[in-house]
């Protein structure tokens, strides 16, 4: 097989999408072209579809096997996998879809990968800032196989592995983008279901009821809270149907996550219940719920934001508000969460997770949590300051330092005064 007839291949393989003879984007199912996939010796790049049928994605992972080691996969205009990456990722994918039993229903399938996520991706806590040093993060979050080897992506990288997932066991699907989030509608026989992957990862990682899963638009809106917005579409869907609460506790029974009862394990909660009565004082349920926590949660803890999420849900169970819901009228009950940096970290690659609460007997000191050695750390304030800081882009002022002021102050002063 000559240049002149891989040329011509390619052509009707891949029509006038290409971009450049290196470069392809894969539209159609390369089922008759699997064969000469070894001969395209120049091909660097393919783009691969995420709202196809089974048939392409059986194709597609032939056709790459047989590619040269060279190739990356694109599945968006940002982010690249390595073959290897791509197929390390299609390995993690399958175990999910394996575990999926034909006889369920469209729901319970849609139910299982949405839940199942959680076990693929976290979402990545430093997204939040984007300086030039984290462009390559930033891409590895919005490809697919990238995000899964990593264990990392953002809110619209979750949702088109969303979307690839259900495009490989058969449901349809699509992407629906807001101006700050992005999110997922499957096209069922039923009608049309809603479902936030990303919003649903604390749930999914330690064992709750998933919160926006088979919502209505309207529903959604409502409950963005603070964020607002985060749901807002310039159309609104339409044929979106309800799954109510009832109808969510079977579903996830019949797929083996919820209990007989339809309750879910939540084992968290649990575990805080029992220290809620073994204890009097805010600072010994805290302090020993945290230790608790870090310990025997270690792995789930592992995952940053959705553990920084879990632990505000579980300190209002203490009567914490957390610094966005806080109640202006009981200052002392405020618990503030936060991703710091060690100060030597120049460019905040590791980020810790602290916990701060405003009430007399806690207020002097910052929780750390330390997943290298399965504890909290409790540091004074002062000692803080001078070990973290924020991230270098977060230009809000460090919430600690309203509890150390006058020594700061000082500390101006004297350096004043030594000028």
């Amino acid at each position: 097989m000559n240049e002149k007839d891989i040329n011509n291949v390619r052509k009707i393989v891949f029509g006038n999408k290409v971009i450049t003879a290196d470069a392809i984007h894969i539209t159609e199912n390369p089922q008759k072209y699997i064969k000469y996939a070894e001969k395209f010796n120049n091909l660097q790049e393919i783009g691969v579809s995420i709202d196809k049928d089974q048939n392409y994605y059986v194709s597609i992972r032939k056709f790459i096997e047989k590619c040269n080691d060279n190739v990356v996969i694109k599945n968006s205009v940002m982010g690249e996998a390595t073959k290897e990456e791509f197929l390390i990722g299609e390995e993690k994918i399958d175990k999910i879809i394996n575990q999926i039993d034909t006889k369920w229903s469209e729901k319970e399938k849609l139910a299982f990968v949405n839940y199942k996520i959680g076990e693929l991706l976290s979402y990545s806590p430093n997204f939040n800032f984007s300086q030039k040093d984290q462009s390559k993060e930033i891409e590895d979050t919005r490809n697919i196989w990238k995000s899964i080897v990593n264990g990392r992506s953002v809110c619209n990288g979750i949702s088109e592995a969303t979307v690839y997932i259900l495009s490989k066991i058969g449901i349809k699907a699509k992407v629906l983008a807001s101006k700050t989030h992005n999110f997922v509608m499957a096209e069922l026989e039923e009608g049309n279901v809603i479902l936030d992957p990303t919003w649903d990862l604390i749930y999914t990682l330690y064992e709750g009821k998933p919160a926006h899963f088979g919502k209505t638009y309207e529903q959604l809106r409502k409950e963005d809270g603070p964020l607002r917005d985060s749901h807002k579409l310039e159309n609104v869907p339409e044929n979106v149907i309800e799954i109510e609460d009832s109808e969510l506790r079977q579903i996830h029974r019949n797929i083996g996550i919820a209990k007989e009862d339809g309750n879910f394990k939540c084992p968290v909660l649990k575990d805080l219940g029992i220290i809620n009565k073994s204890f009097n004082t805010d600072k010994e349920k805290i302090e020993n719920f945290l230790e608790m926590f870090a310990n025997k949660y270690n792995d789930q803890a592992k995952h940053l934001s959705e553990t920084r999420s879990m632990l505000e849900i579980c300190m209002q169970q203490f009567g914490f508000e957390t610094n966005i819901n806080k109640d202006k009228s009981n200052k002392d009950k405020i618990v503030t969460t936060k991703f710091v940096y060690k100060n030597n970290d120049s460019k905040c690659d590791k980020p810790y997770l602290i916990l701060h609460f405003s009430s007399s007997e806690l207020k002097d000191n910052i929780k750390i949590l330390n997943l290298e050695e399965k504890k909290v750390e409790n540091l004074e304030i002062k000692e803080f300051e001078k070990q973290y800081m924020l991230h270098n882009q977060d230009t809000s002022r460090p919430f600690w330092k309203e509890y150390i002021k006058d020594e700061i102050q000082n500390r101006e002063k004297n350096n004043e005064n030594y000028k």
